[in-house]
């Protein structure tokens, strides 16, 4: 009996330690490429609302682009978004339209995109 006990005492401070500390997920951690990667997605699919998870979260037009700005920005053909890398930048285009975004890390090792413009970098998208 003093075993059974012993073993369910041991059995609820060990799932109580794992509740408060074991179980907590390790940091998020996302590359520059992987922001843009997840950029394009969600603009090839229409997924307007999901571009402001990639977008840095103490810029100026953070809480002002909403999913319909994002849209009538980037929706405007049938044609793909794709983009490369250089460093923490890319450029991009889509249905002829040339964008270059800048990159920073909001947070350790997490990237969003702090600066979108077009047109050679003289219309600012987002900043």
């Amino acid at each position: 009996m003093k075993k059974l006990r012993l073993i369910v005492a041991v059995t609820l401070v060990t799932l109580v330690a794992f509740m408060v500390v074991g179980c907590k997920p390790e940091d998020d951690t996302r590359s520059a490429k992987e922001c843009m990667t997840q950029f394009s997605d969600a603009v090839n699919a229409g997924a307007w609302g999901d571009l402001k998870d990639c977008t840095y979260s103490e810029a100026t037009n953070y809480n002002l682009m909403s999913s319909e700005d994002w849209e009538n920005e980037f929706n405007i053909g049938s044609g793909a978004f794709s983009f490369t890398m250089i460093g923490n930048n890319a450029t991009a285009t889509k249905d002829g339209i040339s964008y270059t975004f800048t990159l920073v890390e909001d947070g350790k090792d997490y990237y969003t995109i702090s600066r979108i413009t077009k047109n050679g970098g003289t219309t600012p998208v987002f900043e």
